[in-house]
């Protein structure tokens, strides 16, 4: 394209953006509720305004259906409507509809944007900003993020896509930018969005510390709090509201859909990252293609165990190399996420791995459109819930930089999970639905001569304590 092209295709989008971004924020006139990512940027962006804060590129990975779009429409809105800036100085690209374009390049477009359209602007340096979608579409997007930054320091910019593009492309983009992950809903995020419920605690900070120390006091405290005063909104009790949670409230793509409607729309999800972001990591056939939608659905319906590669490879008819291939591709589009075994380094090489869901979504969906396991309520729900906890470990140990480890106990008889903490402790985790008896965590406590363990059940309301075992209700564990 040349250069009176991409100006016209500048000029078109910033006089259509603000109708089409204000429009899609809204449902029965009412505007969608904000995550706590859009308050970490908007101060970013607050300080950006006030002093130039060095602090002017993200990088905000995520899957497909986490709100990523909504949270860049959320921050134009912000900047036009709050902060008054003019729209000739927001630029938003969905390089989505953008990558069939001939020669499409993105430093291109921003050049353009920057040096021509806002040439005024530029030479004066006022402060512009940019937010770019689906940056998984364009190629070397990494030099334009480090050309702007570099030669820019009164560009604010914001790119967001799927990890299948894997957003870490390199040591120099990254030391220019702040990575902040968006992950699927927490159950205080899907109460504040669904109730406008405020929830003023970082629950992450909370439950990390409790895992880290045993020490529930604080926790306990913000519990009761929430039973007194909050959760008094929430139009069904606790239990069964975290049950919906479970099973259609993580992903905020489907946040305003019936349970149909959010069965259908998860699905797509799972597939269009089998279309799409899988070859954006590594170019596959359509037959592998095919086995990567039955090795998908074959994880989500199963209980949780370790992954035998043969036995998978002869269920669905292909090789284990092909199989190995395809849950690494899979790891990358972020769909699922590996934990391994407890124990020495030659143990975890000779043990198979486990492989969870991060969104417990997204393997409800299959549950509930073709498991069999959908017609016993109690045992699905046992297994949705120890996904919820896994993916919850995964993300508090990815959030605080691996200051947590995370892996299952293989021992016959074991408990779901081990951690270990920042000081070496092991901490075993159980999981379930219903009342469940204590003697696995006391043998577990016993075998790996722990402070304490923890169950993470419905077995209470409230978190209880008995010697040296937390009991932690599933609602509660989930705020985090």
């Amino acid at each position: 394209m040349d250069e009176l092209e991409i100006r016209n295709s500048i000029i078109n989008n910033i006089n259509n953006s603000y109708p089409l971004i204000n429009n899609n924020l809204k449902h029965d006139y009412k505007y969608l509720k904000e995550r706590t990512i859009y308050f970490e940027l908007k101060e970013y962006i607050d300080k950006f305004i006030d002093s130039c804060n060095p602090n002017r590129s993200f990088i905000i990975p995520g899957i497909r259906g986490v709100g990523k779009t909504t949270l860049l429409y959320q921050l134009y809105k912000y900047l036009y409507e709050i902060k008054n800036i003019q729209e000739n100085r927001i630029l938003f690209l969905d390089l989505n509809r953008l990558k069939h374009r001939p020669d499409f390049n993105l430093l291109d477009y921003l050049d353009v944007f920057i040096k021509d359209i806002n040439e005024e602007h530029y030479l004066t340096s006022t402060q512009l900003f940019v937010l770019i979608d689906e940056t998984q579409y364009a190629k070397n997007w990494d030099i334009a993020a480090k050309t702007m930054y570099d030669e820019n320091s009164n560009v604010f910019i914001v790119f967001t896509g799927s990890n299948a593009l894997n957003l870490e492309s390199t040591a120099d983009t990254l030391r220019r930018s702040i990575k902040k992950q968006m992950y699927p809903l927490t159950f205080s995020e899907y109460t504040e969005l669904n109730y406008n419920i405020n929830m003023p605690y970082k629950f992450t900070d909370i439950i990390y510390d409790v895992l880290q120390t045993g020490d529930v006091e604080e926790l306990e405290k913000i519990e009761k709090q929430l039973h007194l005063n909050e959760y008094k909104v929430l139009k069904h009790n606790i239990k069964k509201e975290f049950e919906y949670y479970l099973e259609y409230g993580d992903l905020p793509v489907t946040i305003l859909k019936n349970k149909i409607d959010s069965i259908q729309t998860t699905l797509e999800v799972s597939d269009k990252i089998v279309e799409t972001d899988m070859d954006l990591i590594s170019s596959i056939k359509s037959e592998t293609r095919l086995k990567a939608y039955e090795l998908i659905s074959l994880l989500a319906t199963e209980k949780p165990g370790e992954i035998a590669l043969n036995k998978i490879a002869n269920n669905i008819q292909t090789s284990t190399k092909t199989i190995e291939n395809l849950l690494e591709i899979l790891r990358k589009t972020e769909l699922i996420f590996p934990i391994e075994i407890y124990g020495s380094p030659s143990k975890k090489s000779r043990t198979p791995t486990k492989y969870y869901f991060l969104s417990t979504q997204s393997k409800a969906a299959f549950f509930l459109s073709e498991g069999d396991l959908s017609r016993d309520t109690r045992q699905s729900l046992g297994i949705l819930a120890e996904n919820m906890v896994a993916s919850t470990l995964h993300r508090i140990k990815e959030t605080k930089k691996n200051k947590t480890g995370v892996y299952y106990d293989a021992r016959r008889g074991g408990v779901d999970f081990i951690i270990t903490t920042k000081n070496g402790n092991v901490v075993p985790i159980e999981v379930g639905i219903g009342k469940k008896n204590k003697k696995q965590i006391i043998q577990a406590i016993n075998y790996y001569k722990s402070e304490y363990g923890i169950v993470i059940s419905n077995r209470t309301d409230f978190i209880t304590k008995e010697d040296n075992i937390i009991f932690i209700p599933l609602s509660t564990f989930s705020l985090a």
